[in-house]
C-alpha cells in the first residue's frame, strides 16, 4: 500500500529564500507515516493507548530540488516490510508533478510499558503491506554513522517545551534544526543535498545536551550527546548555495 499527502509550501514552512526547510520536509515524512499507521486501523494515537509506539531509528533524506512557497507537493511513502524488531519505510518526494526528492527510513516498534523494542506483529505487517522499491539507491539500513571525530564546534542545547511532539519526547526533525544552527557558521550559507541520522535515545524535556560539528570539505559530520550517552549522530552533505 502506498500512501500519499499533498499540499502546498505553506509560508509557514520556508526559509529566507522562500525554499521549503529541511525540518519540514521530515515533519512531512512523519506526516505521511502516520497517515499511513491510520488508514491501517493501527493509528498512532490507539498504539500509544495500548502502551507502544514507532520509533525512528534512522533516516536518510536526499533533496535535488528544493520546492518553493507556493509549489503544490506530493509526498509520498511505503513499507517495506518488517523484519524482526524494525520496519523498512521509504519516501518520495515531488513538487509540481516531478520528483525531487527521496527518503529511507528504519522504525522500531517499541513498548513503553517494558521500556524496550519488541518485535513487530505479524498482523501490523501484513495491514501495512510490502513494497519492495527504493527511493534511494540503497536503503539507510546499509548505512552507518561515523562518530569518532574532533569536533570544531561544539554548542549546549536544553530542549524547549515546543520542541516536544506527543510522545513528549523532542521530535525528530527538530534534531535537524539543533544540528543547521549549531553549524551555521561552518555551513558558511551552503545548502544541505543529502542527510544521514541515526537516532540512539529520545531527548526529553530534562535531557540538556551538547552538539559537536566537524565539517570535512562538503561533508558536516555531527553528535548529539548528553549525560545518559548519545542521542544521535550522522552527516549532511553540502553543496554551494546557488545549487537548486
Amino acid at each position: 500500500m502506498r500512501v500519499d499527502v499533498t499540499r502546498q509550501v505553506h509560508y509557514s514552512d520556508v526559509d529566507t529564500g522562500f525554499r521549503i526547510q529541511l525540518s519540514m520536509l521530515l515533519r512531512l515524512f512523519q506526516d505521511v507515516s502516520a497517515l499511513h499507521s491510520e488508514l491501517t486501523g493501527f493509528g498512532i494515537r490507539a498504539l500509544s493507548e495500548q502502551g507502544v509506539t514507532w520509533v525512528l531509528g534512522k533516516l536518510a533524506i536526499d533533496v535535488d530540488h528544493y520546492p518553493e512557497y507556493g509549489d503544490a507537493l506530493r509526498i509520498t511513502s511505503w513499507s517495506r516490510g518488517a523484519s524482526g524488531f524494525r520496519m523498512l519505510r521509504e519516501f518520495e518526494l515531488q513538487a509540481n508533478g516531478q520528483r525531487v526528492g527521496g527518503g529511507s527510513s528504519v522504525w522500531f516498534y517499541f513498548d513503553r510499558k517494558a521500556g524496550k523494542v519488541t518485535r513487530v506483529p505479524a498482523t501490523i505487517n501484513r495491514a501495512y503491506g510490502v513494497d519492495h522499491d527504493l527511493a534511494l539507491a540503497e536503503g539507510v539500513e546499509c548505512w552507518a554513522p561515523y562518530e569518532r571525530f574532533e569536533a570544531e564546534t561544539v554548542r549546549t542545547y536544553t530542549p524547549a517545551a515546543f520542541d516536544l511532539d506527543a510522545g513528549g519526547h523532542v521530535n525528530n526533525a527538530r534534531y535537524v534544526d539543533y544540528v543547521l544552527d549549531a553549524a551555521n557558521a561552518l555551513i558558511d550559507g551552503a545548502r544541505v543535498r543529502s542527510a544521514r541520522i541515526q537516532f540512539s535515545r529520545e531527548i526529553t524535556p530534562i535531557d540538556p545536551f551538547e552538539i559537536g560539528i566537524r565539517r570535512d570539505g562538503p561533508c558536516l559530520l555531527f553528535k548529539l550527546r548528553g549525560d545518559m550517552g548519545m542521542f544521535a549522530r550522522g552527516e549532511m552533505h553540502l553543496v554551494p548555495v546557488h545549487a537548486p
